[in-house]
């Protein structure tokens, strides 16, 4: 692009100004192109590159991944990014450009190039393409997910790794699910050291998968007692509710369970 970040700006808001947005779209706008700003600064670029707008689309996506963003915040930093980029290019703003958007475009930019030749790679291996869609979607699950963990080169990936994402894509899918997602992490796996970047990886993936059970915590009695002494026996609603509350309290029903109850299930 090549383009003065701050002349880049100008333009571009005088562009979107005149499109009739409300007050408030504006200001979520300058907002975005502030923060955009100070990137660029902080960061000693001046120009508005494809390589810095590459690398602040990265950023968001990464705040956004640990929390530190707000999803809506996120979505209006890359749109604001994408704004920028047509004006660059194009001198104006038709949403030509920002409206094309590719799966991959959230992953880190030194990982996104390894999920593009993995997916080629997938082709050229004859699978049907229902298979290569399900293959290419965990293994952008996992590629992004990478850099929570620290690594955003793939020859450092470790067996412990690849067990932790193992865990992770189990929060995603249901138990029925996971041996096939094992099986397209094994293929990555495959795929990785078939290119040369990491050997001995395949070997590392569970052959089967076993969710982890958490133990379900229990309030103590005395909390309990409190609990269900809080309604007041002398009305009708406070009996009714003590009972519904001990119901639970001694036998785990659940509130829909003890909601259904008819005096015709009672013996």
């Amino acid at each position: 692009m090549g383009v003065p970040v701050s002349e880049l700006v100008t333009r571009a808001e005088a562009v979107v100004s005149a499109l009739g947005h409300a007050p408030s779209t504006l200001w979520q706008y300058r907002w975005a192109w502030s923060q955009i700003e100070l990137f660029c600064a902080e960061r000693g670029a001046d120009e508005l590159t494809e390589e810095v707008s590459a690398s602040f689309l990265g950023f968001a996506a990464a705040e956004y991944r640990q929390g530190r963003l707000k999803e809506w915040k996120c979505k209006q930093l890359r749109k604001a990014m994408l704004v920028l980029a047509e004006v660059a290019q194009t001198g104006t703003y038709r949403w030509s450009v920002s409206r094309v958007r590719h799966p991959n475009d959230d992953l880190d930019a030194t990982l996104r190039p390894v999920q593009e030749q993995f997916e080629q790679w997938l082709t050229s291996q004859g699978l049907a393409e229902a298979t290569q869609d399900l293959y290419a979607v965990v293994s952008r699950k996992v590629l992004a997910w990478l850099p929570e963990r620290g690594i955003t080169n793939v020859t450092h990936l470790s067996p412990s790794d690849l067990s932790a994402a193992v865990v992770f894509l189990g929060g995603s899918y249901r138990p029925g699910s996971m041996r096939t997602v094992v099986t397209a992490l094994r293929v990555l796996c495959r795929f990785l050291e078939d290119s040369g970047a990491r050997a001995g990886l395949a070997r590392a993936v569970p052959a089967v998968f076993a969710r982890r059970v958490r133990a379900v915590t229990v309030l103590p009695a005395p909390i309990v007692e409190q609990v269900v002494n809080v309604p007041d026996p002398a009305t009708p609603t406070g009996r009714r509710d003590r009972a519904m509350l001990l119901l639970a309290a001694r036998t785990g029903l659940r509130p829909s369970d003890i909601a259904g109850l008819r005096l015709s299930d009672l013996d």
